[in-house]
């Protein structure tokens, strides 16, 4: 074999010729009933597609997502500043940040269970409930010291001690639950009254339970912790070839997106358990009513030695202040996104983005792509006004709405029934969309693609995080490079595909003998995403010990592409030659509608010349070898 060229694609659920690029439509009229198009132009040199999609969830399937909270805090531990000292601080922050989410995540596994068990046809007793959490504690367990036994045949050096404390936690944490039996309410002053007097009987003012209590701690907590990482993570110039770091920003962004996530899952999982379970009870048993459960007084069950809901509850119970306030948590996740968005097209616009930001025109004809680039640009700057906004907005919309929550008084308005009606078709979309939504390509890619963002780093920093790809794809991706025998062999990656060849030239290439390695790089964000977001790993070494590894590196880029820039950083001026490690930068011209922005990297004749001189193929004809799965 003379030759060889190995394209490995980008984020998504990808088919295994999606690295040919796009078929080229032959008519363009709108009214013909049908289309035709040309297939892409074939080198005549030898082609392996590496199709890596899916690695890290091929076992584990839609069960990878709901380790995404824990993933997060997995990736804000990789955004550290390069300083030893200050990057011990940094991640000893984020791995108690971890540790409370932990204690979140078996609380609401407890309310979940405590909600199947009070939902039960028989009388429940908590010696059941006790039984139950027990054994909530023990898969929890067994699921994080299993990761913690896996992770090292991925991660190397992996800290055991850290896994084994986030499982220590949450045995104490469960432990005190069954033995405390902390269920009631506790009366917080401030709160308006929530009781509406039966008679006598009232035993009800403004209170909260347990559940509550923790989703406001923990949350507390993290927003706390997230702030500490910001301030002791880098945002100084990296060796003046960046204007800003956005590492401390983004670790806040993840902490804090974790926890919400983790809290609106949780209550919308909850709720739809409730709701089931009752659904079932109502139909298939004899209708039972909890309404007044939580309130166990004499006043209700004086012909009861033991209140019946005395006999179950050990973590929450049925007060109308604290499951509407539990179950309103998916109003409060909600409003974080739209106070995001809110801040982000205030800071953008505030920093002079107005002149190149798309027009209505544009939008509507889906030419956006060309103006994305500079806003991609201006994360470093603009993210960090935009979360000090999205805060203060989410604030005041907590201040605003909690009142109208926990108030018995405003039961009746018109923006408590809009919340409840929110909350309830919150639940309903849920299922829906899991059921059908999971039929549709664009959102399983969607998907797949928020999975292959955030699983390129190892576990490390929390065992319960989605498992990684990249070990195992540039292991694999090399052994095949090596495994082929030909002499030279270029090396072609696209979007997050650029990210694993750069990370294999840097990691693997030391071995590769007499084998020549070119590398063409295309839509890559090596620079304005992961050089910005982990600086110190993808740095200027790193980079450097890629390029030495190689032959040749030339990437390509375009302006229209929403992340790809020049390498290895990105300079103030984006369209100037940065700092040179002995890449070539080319850019690529896109002044066609619609634009190609991110994609068809593959069919461009530039780059597939580029690619053909370097392997000697001449003319771009002949065929294709078999695609080869990674």
């Amino acid at each position: 074999m003379a030759g060889l060229e190995v394209r490995v694609h980008g984020i998504g659920d990808h088919k295994p010729y999606s690295a040919l690029g796009s078929a080229q439509p032959v008519n363009v009229e709108s009214a013909s009933a049908v289309d035709e198009y040309l297939p892409p132009e074939l080198p005549a040199h030898t082609v392996r597609f590496i199709n890596w999609s899916r690695t890290s969830r091929r076992f584990a399937g839609f069960l990878w997502y709901l380790a995404l909270p824990f993933t997060l805090v997995n990736v804000a531990g990789e955004m550290g500043p390069s300083d030893f000292a200050r990057r011990r601080a940094f991640q000893a922050i984020v791995a108690i940040a971890g540790v409370v989410l932990s204690v979140a995540a078996v609380t609401w596994s407890l309310v979940i269970a405590e909600t199947i068990v009070k939902k039960l046809p028989w009388q429940s007793t908590a010696g059941v409930t006790q039984a139950a959490f027990v054994a909530v504690t023990l898969i929890v367990s067994i699921s994080m010291i299993s990761r913690i036994r896996m992770a090292d045949r991925f991660t190397t050096p992996y800290s055991r001690r850290l896994g084994y404390a986030n499982v220590v936690a949450v045995v104490a944490w469960t432990g005190f639950v069954i033995l405390a039996r902390p269920a009631g309410q506790r009366p917080v002053p401030g709160l308006p009254n929530s009781c509406t007097p039966a008679g006598d009987s009232c035993y009800l003012t403004s209170t909260l339970d347990l559940p509550a209590i923790v989703i406001i701690v923990t949350t507390a907590s993290v927003f706390v912790f997230a702030i500490a990482s910001w301030a002791i993570a880098d945002t100084r110039k990296a060796a003046g070839l960046r204007t800003q770091l956005a590492g401390g920003p983004g670790c806040f962004f993840a902490l804090m997106v974790a926890i919400l996530l983790l809290h609106t899952a949780g209550s919308a999982l909850r709720l739809g358990v409730d709701r089931i379970l009752q659904f079932i009870g109502e139909v298939f048993f004899r209708p039972t009513s909890f309404e007044h459960r939580a309130v166990c007084g004499a006043a209700f069950y004086s012909d009861a030695s033991l209140p019946p809901c005395e006999r179950v509850l050990l973590v929450y119970d049925e007060g109308e202040v604290p499951m509407y306030l539990l179950d309103s948590v998916p109003i409060y996740g909600l409003a974080a996104l739209l106070c995001l968005v809110l801040g982000a097209v205030t800071v953008l616009y505030s920093l002079g983005v107005r002149g190149v930001l798309p027009s209505l025109t544009d939008l509507l004809r889906g030419n956006r792509a060309k103006y994305i680039h500079i806003l991609v640009l201006r994360i470093p700057v603009a993210l960090p006004v935009a979360l000090v906004l999205t805060v203060g907005l989410f604030i005041a919309f907590t201040l605003l709405v909690t009142p109208i929550i926990v108030s018995r008084d405003s039961a009746s308005s018109i923006g408590f029934a809009l919340i409840v009606t929110t909350v309830r078709l919150t639940a309903l979309a849920a299922p829906v969309l899991f059921v059908l939504g999971w039929r549709s390509e664009s959102i399983r890619m969607a998907f797949g693609t928020i999975a292959d963002v955030v699983g390129f780093w190892p576990v490390h920093w929390h065992p319960l995080c989605g498992r990684s790809y990249r070990e195992e794809v540039v292991t694999a991706l090399w052994n095949r490079i090596r495994a082929t025998g030909a002499p030279t062999v270029v090396l072609s990656g696209h979007s997050q595909g650029s990210v694993i060849c750069t990370w294999l030239a840097a990691r693997c290439a030391d071995d590769r003998g007499s084998l020549n390695i070119h590398l063409v790089t295309s839509g890559s964000p090596v620079a304005s995403l992961y050089g910005t977001f982990f600086a110190a790993t993808f740095d200027a070494a790193l980079l450097g010990k890629a390029r030495s590894n190689l032959v040749d590196w030339r990437n390509f880029w375009r302006n229209t592409d929403p992340i790809s820039t020049n390498l290895p950083l990105p300079t103030e001026d984006c369209c100037s030659e940065p700092v040179s490690l002995g890449i070539r930068n080319t850019r690529l011209e896109d002044d066609t509608r619609p634009y190609k922005s991110h994609s068809d990297y593959w069919i461009d004749p530039i780059m597939t010349r580029h690619i053909a001189g370097l392997l000697g193929s001449g003319p771009l004809e002949g065929r294709v070898t078999n695609p080869v799965r990674g």
